[in-house]
């Protein structure tokens, strides 16, 4: 399928905003002590503009649907959720621009593998907005409170010690390479005092954290409303008078607010809207790089049915040439996501530049022909009835169809889609479907859910490879960066060339609309779910 043949799905590509409906988050894979500098390393360079032409203003932005809670950390599930929150909660580290986690509230760290320990070394002098201390009680008690609620991304913490008024030792029961970033990604800092005297829900609603802006009030649906934090720890800063979220479902209705002046940004646009207001004098598009908190998109067979063409592992690799990835980014996405031929995206610490699946349908006719199938078959490709995932199906249908697999498209709504792909239900999908995964290229942390026997989503229907398995295990226990990297792209290898489990299409990019006035937001700069609120300012000029 050329351009041309592509261009028939620009009217309805990505028409609704992408909406990411779990927690995303990523580990770096870095295991040296970072430094000591915060302002440095949390957020992107920032511009040369004099305080004095952009202190002030309250920074209105758009997001395409609303939170869902605004803490504690373990009940921050999407990524509205991390970004609202964001404004008032902050953590112990923050990931730059190169998917490498830096300390915020911590000032320092130390892992230490042969004892199983990782401590942190925290900043002095800092205050909740209720007025308490943040110190190591605080974020034991935060750390604590993540693992009683049952969530997976910490598993395998034994202790949480005190050794000081502001020094915390984690006790892992064996080496997570994974677990620092983790903690830092995960655990957004709540105030225990507001937990304890208000209970739960209350915070759910109220968030109490040490950030540069206090939480005023949340309207449901509508907005959320943050003032200035005037005795902020980071002197100087915020430079903003206030940030409001609005929430807008309809991008047209987004983009025209933003071009009559009504908000200043547009956060997670739609690919399509992205590339509309490119073209408007005064706007700007930063897209993300890192594929850190974004979606990746691609397509699965029933490789545990014996029965089924897709599992023969030719079959599953000839998926792979038989799409081209750059077209659909160029097309569908307007260039607003990452092309790929594995797991996260080209350039992380993980990617294993050697695999070559670069777009040949004479190959994938080939391997189909060496699988017993010289005139391909006919099989239900299944996805999720939202139009952008609709218009993705229906460019991979148009290239299967060229290298002989005719697929009939069979769409769903997301409850039934999500039942579909969940590893409780016993009731496998038939041919392909819609894979849905992160975006980031921690493989140790999240690839065990899609392929292995712990498997919650898409696993349960694939042919479990035993080497694949081990893999990961090794991956979480690896000492150092090198180490890591090593086994993360044999794991990538496998995965995705020899035994072809998934056929990975593409990273989107979360665009984020801006009028040229915003200032160091750091949207997009390092993870999707980030940004820097102390930071962010708005030109006068």
């Amino acid at each position: 399928m050329d351009f041309k043949n592509l261009n028939r799905f620009r009217l309805t590509v990505l028409a609704l905003p992408f909406i990411l409906v779990l927690l995303l988050g990523a580990c770096s894979n870095e295991t040296n002590s970072p430094s000591e500098s915060t302002d440095q390393h949390n957020s992107p360079d920032v511009s040369d503009q004099t305080v004095e032409n952009t202190s002030g203003g309250e920074l209105k932005l758009a997001l395409s649907g609303g939170g869902q809670a605004l803490a504690p950390a373990s009940e921050l599930r999407t990524v509205n959720d991390l970004i609202i929150s964001g404004t008032t909660l902050e953590k112990l580290g923050k990931y730059d621009g190169e998917g490498k986690m830096q300390p915020l509230l911590a000032k320092d760290w130390e892992e230490n593998p042969e004892d199983l320990t990782i401590t942190f070394e925290l900043n002095q002098g800092i205050q909740f907005h209720d007025g308490t201390d943040f110190n190591a009680e605080a974020v034991k008690w935060n750390i604590d409170e993540f693992l009683a609620s049952g969530r997976a991304e910490l598993n395998g913490i034994q202790d949480v010690e005190i050794l000081g008024d502001y020094t915390v030792q984690v006790q892992l029961d064996e080496w997570n390479s994974s677990m620092l970033n983790n903690i830092c990604h995960f655990v957004s800092i709540t105030s225990p005092s507001a937990y304890e005297e208000n209970g739960k829900d209350w915070v759910k609603d109220n968030p109490v954290g040490t950030g540069p802006f206090k939480f005023v009030s949340w309207t449901k649906d509508e907005s959320v409303v943050f003032e200035k934090n005037t005795n902020y720890w980071q002197e100087g800063k915020p430079y903003l008078d206030g940030v409001t979220f609005n929430f807008m479902a309809d991008a047209t209705t987004a983009t025209s607010s933003l071009q009559v002046g009504e908000i200043h940004g547009f956060v997670g646009a739609p690919a399509l809207s992205a590339k509309e207001m490119s073209e408007v004098e005064e706007l700007k598009v930063e897209t993300l790089t890192t594929g850190l908190g974004s979606l990746g998109k691609g397509i699965i067979g029933d490789s545990a049915n014996p029965q089924s063409p897709f599992a023969d592992p030719l079959v599953r690799g000839a998926l792979s040439y038989a799409v081209d990835r750059d077209a659909i980014v160029e097309i569908l996405y307007y260039g607003h996501a990452i092309a790929t031929n594995q797991w996260g995206v080209p350039g992380s610490p993980t990617f294993n530049d050697d695999l070559d699946t670069t777009y040949d349908p004479e190959k994938a006719k080939e391997l189909l022909k060496e699988a017993g199938y010289p005139n391909g078959f006919k099989t239900t490709f299944t996805t999720n009835n939202n139009d952008a995932d609709v218009s993705l199906a229906t460019a991979i249908q148009g290239y299967l169809s060229e290298v002989g697999i005719d697929v009939e498209l069979n769409t769903v709504d997301n409850a039934f889609f999500r039942e579909l792909t969940t590893s409780a239900n016993n009731q496998p999908w038939d041919g392909l479907v819609l894979y849905n995964h992160r975006g980031d290229f921690d493989l140790g942390t999240y690839m065990p859910r899609n392929f292995s026997s712990q498997a919650t989503t898409y696993g349960h229907h694939l042919t479990e490879v035993e080497e694949i398995v081990t893999l990961f295990n090794e991956v979480k226990g690896a000492k150092d960066s090198n180490e890591l990297a090593d086994i993360s792209k044999d794991i990538q290898r496998l995965v995705a060339v020899d035994h072809a489990l998934a056929t990975f299409i593409l990273v989107e990019g979360l665009p984020f609309i801006s009028h040229e006035s915003v200032l160091d937001t750091g949207i997009n700069f390092g993870h999707g779910s980030e940004w820097t609120p102390e930071n962010a300012k708005i030109s006068s000029k």
